[in-house]
């Protein structure tokens, strides 16, 4: 089967249902055809809004925390936060501009994850193994705030409020 033509998209008007109630059938009705949650950044502001709060927790969470437990393996590890290297550091910080500049989402994706088992490795001292086997959205919490760390220091505990 071959496609001869192009279906632009809809426009604005043309979203929302026509009423045809009272003659006026060119009148647009309050109720859109398309959820205005997917079509309007405004409506996602409250979720974002939340969960750039817990990011926030996250961080003063596990800024100052030098021992992490992880569940590997169905089991649960601990791991001790270590100083990144700078070679370390540096070679994190090219895979990421290279990240940035890349425009083919399957090699984005298998991108990222090298990062993140780079970091895991830096940071915690955690084995390939390990990382394809854990519970990776507490390691993502955890490697995103050692991250903050290595940037900006630890501060005070009194000084973290949420």
């Amino acid at each position: 089967m071959e496609f001869d033509q192009a279906i632009k998209p809809a426009k604005k008007e043309e979203l929302y249902s026509q009423s045809q109630s009272q003659g006026e059938p060119n009148k647009q009705s309050e109720k859109p055809l398309i959820d205005p949650t997917i079509t309007g950044a405004k409506n996602w502001a409250p979720l974002l809004t939340r969960l750039n709060d817990a990011q926030i927790r996250d961080v003063s969470k596990y800024i100052t925390m030098d021992e992490f437990t992880i569940e590997v393996n169905g089991g649960s590890r601990t791991y001790k936060r270590k100083k990144i290297k700078t070679k370390d550091y540096r070679e994190l910080e090219q895979m990421r501009a290279r990240y940035a500049s890349m425009s083919s989402s399957m090699e984005k994706s298998e991108l990222q994850m090298q990062v993140f088992q780079k970091a895991a490795a830096a940071y915690l001292g955690m084995t390939q193994e390990e990382f394809e086997s854990c519970d990776f959205e507490e390691l993502k919490r955890i490697i995103d705030v050692q991250n903050v760390r290595t940037n900006y220091g630890v501060p005070n505990s009194d000084q973290i409020t949420l």
